[in-house]
């Protein structure tokens, strides 16, 4: 989701770490349950990932493109009709 459209209220702690590619990737988790809530990665700057679990009602919303392909889990499938992004 782009960030400008993204309202986040209540505080995040983020963890950081840099990628096989170099990019920094930010994984923020709430300071009090340490529940995973987003990521950022530089790779894609302006962008926020957003853990599914953390939505109210994930079936609002479909993707539109699957990131980090490159490393899925063979058992995770992946709708070959979407665009596919594979930097970090």
């Amino acid at each position: 989701m782009p960030s400008q459209k993204a309202n986040i209220s209540g505080e995040l702690k983020f963890y950081e770490m840099v990628s096989d590619n170099g990019n920094t990737v930010s994984s923020g988790f709430c300071p009090t349950c340490g529940n995973p809530v987003l990521k950022k990665s530089s790779g894609y700057p302006g962008l926020l990932f957003f853990h599914a679990a953390t939505l109210d009602n994930p079936s609002l919303f479909k993707p539109q493109k699957v990131f980090w392909h490159a490393s899925h889990q063979p058992w995770d499938y992946v709708d070959p009709g979407l665009e596919m992004k594979d930097k970090t």
